[in-house]
């Protein structure tokens, strides 16, 4: 999954220095199944999504298939049970010539260029967010 091979030592710090049951990234559900599982169980439109990272997640979401938690695919599930998103990331798209982290991030470090898999999952996931679903940046 997008992360896990990234250069940078910001998840291992943490996993290092903070206390906590998870070690690594085989102990917990992958994002979409855990998306799934949660939206299917909400009232319609009543969830509101805090991104404060990359779109990776959101992006595999909307491009999920039906599944035992719902007969909705991802962007059908998300207008039934989303009501807004609030992506972090205040100049997007225009990033006054650089590029938003969580929108293009993952370069190397002290590269000015972005990432081409997670620009290309916050485009998807900013491009097929359903237009019933509030966004905020």
């Amino acid at each position: 999954a997008f992360g896990r091979d990234l250069p940078g030592t910001y998840v291992a710090d943490l996993v290092a220095t903070l206390p906590g049951p998870v070690r690594n990234f085989d102990q917990v559900p992958e994002a979409v199944e855990v998306y799934r599982r949660v939206l299917s169980e909400q009232p319609d439109r009543s969830v509101t999504i805090v991104s404060i990272g990359f779109s990776t997640n959101l992006a595999n979401l909307l491009s999920s298939p039906p599944d035992a938690h719902s007969p909705l695919n991802g962007q059908a599930l998300v207008a039934a049970k989303v009501l807004s998103v609030a992506w972090m990331g205040g100049q997007y798209p225009t990033s006054g010539g650089g590029h938003e982290w969580n929108f293009g991030g993952g370069a190397a470090p002290g590269s000015k260029a972005p990432s081409p898999e997670s620009a290309s999952a916050a485009s998807y996931a900013v491009g097929r967010m359903p237009a019933s679903v509030e966004v905020t940046f």
